[in-house]
């Protein structure tokens, strides 16, 4: 029994003298008592200090940045927007970070964690995108840069889904006049929809040759015209919902004396 009594107490000995090694790496002995001193168990004063030296280890990191450009349809600079940064595979500390574009559109965000996956996004209130760019940041203390600039090939108001036509303003790309004139802030090419029903080409033709809407002068869009208000995903027609019509066919440009171009809003082809 004697024997048993010593044997015992020599592994608690043991184990308190091993553990306050352990626990002096981050926890100082005055910290160690005083944890002690308000009942923690040497099981939870071992928890916090392995806790605490994980945090030193990730505040001793040495971060890195990425710097990038954010441009529009027309490849021209975009100013005042936030990009956020989002960690593909989050890290508490180092999950989500956001910077403003520069006038000339480049943007910078630094403290990122080295040599992990992060995707970059435009953010706005006001209106939404697809834009999207995935890189590695840096390796520690360095600064990685994006490929080619971040493109916004088309973004949507959040309110009403119209495409908007200057990032800068929030201002809708196509607008409408009382005499059902649709403007295209992008093209500068004025349009008017025709009759919502099906028509051959010299109807369609016909229309467009009698329409005196301001002023008259109106002519059959080109198949390329026509591609630049396809808007994939956008509604049930790949168009704005400017253009109040439910066909997905148009009639374009002529092909020949006999025959014409039209061009396919269900897939964004000319046929």
């Amino acid at each position: 029994m004697k024997k048993l009594l010593v044997y015992t107490s020599f592994l608690v000995a043991v184990f308190v003298l091993t553990s306050t090694i352990s626990y002096s790496e981050v926890c100082s002995p005055g910290l160690i008592k005083a944890m002690k001193e308000e009942g923690l168990t040497n099981k939870k004063i071992k928890l916090i200090c392995e806790k605490a030296k994980l945090y030193d280890e990730f505040s001793t990191v040495k971060q890195s940045a990425v710097e990038g450009k954010l441009v529009d349809w027309n490849g021209k600079p975009v100013a005042g927007v936030k990009i956020i940064a989002r960690q593909v595979r989050p890290l508490k500390g180092y999950e989500r970070f956001e910077a403003v574009t520069n006038l000339d559109g480049t943007f910078r965000i630094k403290e990122l964690y080295p040599s992990s996956q992060y995707v970059f996004k435009p953010w706005s209130d006001k209106r939404t995108c697809k834009t999207a760019a995935k890189i590695e940041s840096a390796p520690q203390g360095e600064t990685a840069i994006l490929p080619k600039p971040m493109k916004i090939a088309v973004a949507y108001s959040k309110k009403g889904g119209s495409i908007v036509g200057n990032l800068a303003t929030g201002a809708k790309r196509f607008t409408v006049s009382s005499d059902g004139v649709i403007s295209d802030s992008v093209t500068s090419l004025e349009w008017v929809v025709g009759p919502d029903r099906g028509t051959n080409y010299a109807q369609a033709r016909q229309w467009v040759a009698s329409r005196k809407t301001a002023g008259g002068g109106w002519r059959m869009p080109t198949r390329k015209e026509l591609s630049a208000l396809y808007q994939k995903g956008m509604e049930k027609r790949n168009m704005d919902l400017a253009f109040k019509t439910t066909g997905l066919y148009i009639w374009a440009e002529p092909r020949d004396s006999s025959s014409a171009w039209g061009f396919s809003f269900d897939d964004g082809r000319g046929y």
